[in-house]
């Protein structure tokens, strides 16, 4: 009975701090991962995603083109084949 108990109150104290790392990797916070090696701009999302993932696609498009992220790819590219 104690080590039951024990577990219990062990869950109880872990149960927040594993929700948090879970909401990580919820992919429908997401959208979709981005394809790299592109000219473009392209983020692939689950054929069954639902109205949040393809609104969180978009956004995080939206995110990626505002923060020029195949411009910064390319150029740490860049760079990484200069140091070689």
């Amino acid at each position: 009975m104690m080590t039951s108990l024990r577990s219990k109150i062990g869950a109880l104290l872990v149960k927040p701090a594993l929700k948090a790392t879970l909401k990580d990797f919820d992919a429908s916070r997401f959208g979709g991962a981005p394809l790299l090696g592109l000219k473009g701009l392209v983020v692939k999302t689950h054929g069954s995603s639902k109205r949040t993932e393809v609104k969180n696609s978009i956004i995080q498009c939206l995110t990626f083109t505002e923060q020029r992220i195949n411009e910064k790819i390319l150029e740490s590219l860049k760079e990484t084949k200069e140091n070689a």
